[in-house]
């Protein structure tokens, strides 16, 4: 059974771990929204494809979340 210290340093290692990631996909979720606006105001894809995709990412984002939720507590 690992020690208090080791067992502390490493869930707070998974919670760095976990801050990176969420920054990495905030990130990657500002590009893309980024350029959907770019695609949109030039006309090469209309509004509602622009949402469609936006709805689309963020589901895999809470779905991705909620997997990973239940990764940590043991549960899937």
């Amino acid at each position: 059974m690992p020690s208090n210290t080791r067992l502390a340093r490493i869930q707070f290692m998974s919670l760095l771990t976990l801050l990176l990631m969420a920054v990495s996909v905030f990130s990657l979720f500002v590009q893309l929204l980024r350029s959907l606006v770019v695609l949109s105001t030039q006309g090469k894809i209309t509004h509602a494809t622009a949402i469609s995709l936006i709805s689309v990412f963020l589901f895999l984002i809470i779905f991705e979340g909620a997997m990973l939720a239940l990764d940590l507590e043991g549960l899937y």
